[in-house]
């Protein structure tokens, strides 16, 4: 149990090395020295786990991925305020990870959750099938994650539950269109 709790720390402990630094410069300019000395690590511990700082960012991104998916509850009335407590929990990590100057491919991760899908689907799916179906779909999922990238932009920024309700008017206002 004791290494257990060792391998979480170890994790931990570079996981927060690994977004401070971010915080500074691109991942492809960090190397593994620089995580474990900002971690206070040894480079074997490092490699124990992970095989490069992508390696890292991986694992930081799918634990995000794994919290939101076993937490949001398609078909929920207040899903998007779930998801929006979530981010709103982890502003520093999804704020760097959303400005896509870290992982150009990771809203495409958080879009494609089957949750998210699921989710986006309901809604759409009341509007239109086929090819214009698919237009309204992509349209509001990166509409809707450019309005939530904003949100967490802002340095005073509504709550997780306004912003939830601004989002659902906003599709309320494109489903009267």
């Amino acid at each position: 149990m004791k290494e257990d709790q060792r391998v979480r720390l170890s994790r931990q402990l570079l996981r927060s090395a690994l977004i401070v630094l971010l915080k500074e410069k691109n991942i492809n300019k960090i190397s593994v020295r620089e995580i474990c000395d900002a971690a206070e690590i040894n480079r074997t511990t490092f490699y124990k786990h992970y095989g490069n700082p992508y390696d890292l960012l991986e694992d930081i991104e799918n634990s995000l991925l794994e919290e939101l998916s076993s937490k949001i509850c398609p078909g929920s009335k207040n899903c998007m305020a779930q998801i929006l407590k979530i981010i709103d929990q982890k502003t520093e990590v999804y704020r760097l990870l959303a400005n896509n100057n870290v992982d150009p491919l990771f809203p495409q991760k958080l879009l494609n959750l089957p949750a998210v899908r699921e989710s986006l689907s309901n809604i759409t799916a009341q509007r239109e099938s086929g090819d214009y179906g698919g237009y309204v779909y992509e349209f509001l999922t990166w509409g809707g994650y450019s309005v939530i990238r904003r949100w967490l932009n802002k340095e005073k920024r509504e709550s997780p539950e306004e912003m939830a309700e601004y989002i659902q008017r906003l599709f309320g206002h494109i489903e009267n269109m």
